[in-house]
């Protein structure tokens, strides 16, 4: 049965957020190394994913890239924090 998406709503601000990425990745091979040009730094990272076989997490972190692991073909989604480049 197909749903429809609600519409995306903040109920509350907290705390303080810094420099935030995040886009979508993936396709053939096991990895894909993600890079995020305006940050000179990643912080931390996480990507999710839909695949039954294998998990999808981030493996490797290196100035402004990461690595990410996840099944042969499948794309998924990623998001990053970071040090925006001056």
């Amino acid at each position: 049965m197909a749903q429809t998406a609600k519409s995306a709503e903040i109920l509350q601000i907290v705390g303080s957020f810094g420099n935030l990425a995040w886009g979508v990745a993936g396709g053939t091979g096991t990895t894909t190394t993600v890079t995020v040009p305006q940050f000179s730094v990643v912080q931390g990272a996480g990507a999710m994913g839909a695949t039954s076989t294998t998990a999808v997490y981030v493996d490797t972190i290196s100035t402004n890239t990461f690595t990410v692991t996840h099944a042969s073909g499948d794309l998924f989604f990623w998001i990053a924090c970071g040090k925006a480049k001056t």
